[in-house]
């Protein structure tokens, strides 16, 4: 995981544009180095509309992405961190992820997904003649 973000780091730097890379909190800030922001899922749920459902897996991410889940980011080159627009969210941990037992593909992709909320934040705040 360290190689793959010192990579994108490295791309981004390359290609000479903004860059960022996201994990939740774990060992790649002492492998690497402190994250420049952190963040949850819900604090963009925002951007999505009201009556948003996950369009892939709605039994298990809450629609407009309204639950917790600390996210490191790791950014630079210009890269715009992007306005909060939370939605509310019950206090305490995700429930969402005790459905999310075992090692299969599918529950590595779910749990591994950029929150579509947050994806769409940061295209927002990055995008050309901003």
């Amino acid at each position: 995981a360290t190689r793959l973000a010192v990579l994108v780091e490295f791309i981004g730097l390359a290609f000479d544009c903004p860059w960022f890379a996201e994990n939740p909190v774990s060992r790649l800030a002492s492998l690497w180095r402190k994250p420049d922001y952190s963040f949850h899922p819900f604090e963009f749920g925002g951007y999505l509309p009201e009556d948003d459902e996950h369009p892939d897996y709605p039994e298990i991410i809450k629609a407009r992405d309204a639950y917790p889940k600390k996210t490191m980011l790791w950014a630079g080159n210009g890269f715009r961190f992007p306005v909060k627009k939370p939605v509310p969210v019950r206090p305490g941990y995700s429930d969402q992820f005790w459905k999310l037992g075992g090692k299969s593909l599918r529950t590595k992709n779910i749990r591994s997904a950029t929150p579509r909320s947050f994806a769409l934040a940061v295209f927002e705040a990055n995008k050309k003649g901003r």
